[in-house]
């Protein structure tokens, strides 16, 4: 079973990762030490379009917001993500500044996983890969969507994302029920019956707007 290992903490089939959602630099740092101290947590992803700030790139509020995210988790992993309002994000984004945003957290060594969303605009998307992979960063390509869907379009999405080079794939979608769910699940477990060496993050969305996340 592959295994990605960052300092002490693995990410393997069964690993939990905990979502950061605040929006204020205080409640974030707060959440990030709890989560810390949360032995069932195996990995922390900082949502980082939630945070009100998260727009001054071009001052020392975004960098310093990372470096002290960074902090107070410790040695626990980082999954960095800053997600586009048309699949369920604050805010919408292009392709290109979803980029500039990761390099911060490529650039500075904050980060361990690097969500690149897999849309339009894929030179971008492969060249921000490209970027991860160059600074030593694992890669997790990821779709989400809020839309209809089925456990054939699940592996087949999955299947497509292949193409990235990121290291582990995520399919996320907005679950209504529990046919969703097990929908999804079928999905990811005929993509990983041909495809064993890749990890698979499934994360799975109520209507009002808990997320969980399950690395497959």
């Amino acid at each position: 079973m592959k295994s990605i290992e960052i300092r002490n903490h693995s990410l393997r089939a069964g690993s939990r990762i905990a979502v950061i959602r605040e929006q204020r630099l205080e409640d974030i740092i707060a959440k990030a030490e709890e989560l810390a101290k949360d032995a069932s947590v195996d990995a922390v992803e900082w949502r980082i379009d939630e945070y009100e700030d998260v727009f001054e790139i071009r001052f020392v509020k975004m960098p310093e917001a990372i470096a002290a995210v960074r902090k107070a988790l410790g040695d626990k992993i980082l999954m960095y993500t800053f997600r586009d309002k048309r699949i369920g994000g604050a805010h919408p984004t292009t392709c290109m500044y979803h980029s500039r945003l990761n390099n911060l957290a490529i650039d500075s060594g904050a980060g361990d996983l690097i969500t690149v969303e897999w849309y339009d605009e894929l030179d971008a998307a492969q060249s921000n890969v490209e970027h991860a992979h160059a600074g030593n960063k694992t890669v997790v390509a990821s779709w989400c969507t809020e839309e209809g869907f089925c456990e054939d379009s699940v592996e087949m999405k999955l299947t497509s994302m292949l193409e990235s080079g990121a290291e582990v794939l995520e399919y996320g979608a907005l679950c209504k029920d529990d046919e969703a769910k097990a929908a999804l699940k079928v999905g990811v477990e005929a993509f990983k019956a041909k495809n064993p060496e890749i990890l698979v993050i499934a994360s799975t969305k109520c209507e009002c707007g808990k997320e969980e996340k399950l690395v497959c």
